[in-house]
């Protein structure tokens, strides 16, 4: 079957029809907004009939890659530009996170509410506190869009946010997963269960597993192409500056010290001016140091598309185990690797991206 780009209703899921694209491509990054492009031809014989205004109107619509039968990705609409020489229109659209970070949590959002009360999550787990937000997001009347949410989980953690932050949801989501141990979160999409016709994105919130998918590198038939392994130091520090809330000499500042480092001094700060707990701040910078104190090394092959594995196992976020055969610079071994990326286009070939999978 291949790839079928289908139009939905941003709000409900509801299945509008197909979009005859002929380029487009898409991305599932980890924890970071997925962006595509694509385009179709207005008036050729797979456009014939189509009511293509209808089915991409930017914002209320939603483009869902499906492989197989399978969504691997799905775009909200933002952008659609026609252009009349080429007889084309282009499109350009991004994962729900893009829309996210259009909606504020706070209870009441209008004239007045730098003063309300502050909205307080906790004590809860992380995970759950991500959830809130995505509820305060999506409750009500024009607010609605089709996300499963997970089930509540207990813990100890608590945040609080003010109204003179004017905090957008995606805002919260990012302040959350940067905390110590923060959890990651991925938008799955996919067919509702017992109703092909409506669309939803399930909302998957936790920390990597290593998973029991294997790739072999350095063997015949292993479907594996232009892999490319990187080391990148752009980040690399070994001082840590951290600043919270406050500004000039009463500015709330932490910084942590890797003192045993290999490497020349490499000072890097980072700022959470909402941030008011010294424990918390001093926590931050830790885990700024133990992220960056060496290169980040990350991994990228090209495969076909049901070669070694299908698509719909391949989901950000998964530990998988890549075995290295003979190879003169990566040796022989095993790398327990974690998938941070999956992208495409219209063609059967896919691109993953790996990391350590204790980074």
């Amino acid at each position: 079957m291949g790839w079928v780009v289908w139009s939905v209703d941003t709000e409900t899921g509801a299945r509008e029809g197909i979009v005859p694209l002929k380029e487009g491509t898409w991305a599932c990054p980890l924890d970071a907004s997925g962006l595509g492009q694509g385009s179709f031809f207005v008036g050729d014989r797979d456009s014939f009939g189509m009511p293509g205004d209808f089915m991409t109107t930017p914002v209320l619509r939603t483009l869902v890659f499906e492989y197989d039968g399978f969504p691997m990705y799905a775009g909200i609409i933002w952008i659609r530009k026609y252009d009349f020489d080429a007889s084309t229109v282009h499109l350009t659209y991004a994962d729900p996170n893009s829309i996210l970070g259009k909606r504020l949590v706070a209870p009441y959002s209008s004239a007045g509410m730098q003063a309300a009360p502050p909205l307080e999550y906790g004590p809860l787990s992380l995970e759950t506190q991500v959830k809130r937000a995505v509820q305060a997001a999506t409750a009500g009347d024009m607010f609605e869009l089709p996300i499963v949410l997970p089930a509540d989980m207990a813990g100890v953690h608590s945040r609080t946010y003010y109204g003179y932050h004017m905090m957008k949801a995606s805002d919260v989501i990012q302040d959350l997963k940067e905390q110590p141990y923060g959890p990651d979160v991925i938008f799955t999409p996919r067919w509702k269960p017992g109703n092909p016709n409506l669309f939803e994105w399930v909302l998957n919130i936790g920390v990597p597993v290593p998973g029991l998918l294997v790739f072999h590198v350095g063997v015949k038939k292993s479907g594996i192409s232009k892999l490319t392994v990187t080391e990148d130091a752009n980040e690399l520090a070994n001082h840590v500056i951290a600043t919270g809330e406050g500004t000039e000499a009463a500015m709330l500042v932490k910084s942590a010290i890797h003192g045993a480092s290999e490497y020349p001094a490499l000072v890097k700060t980072i700022s959470f001016p909402q941030e008011k707990d010294e424990t918390v701040l001093q926590a931050l910078a830790d885990a700024e140091l133990a992220l960056n104190k060496k290169p980040v090394e990350q991994w990228a092959f090209n495969i076909q598309a049901g070669a070694e594995h299908k698509l719909s196992e391949l989901r950000p976020g998964l530990g998988v185990r890549v075995h290295v055969q003979k190879n003169a610079w990566l040796g022989n071994g095993t790398r327990n690797l974690r998938l941070i990326g999956v992208s495409g286009s219209l063609k059967p070939e896919v691109t993953l991206q790996f990391q350590p999978m204790e980074a």
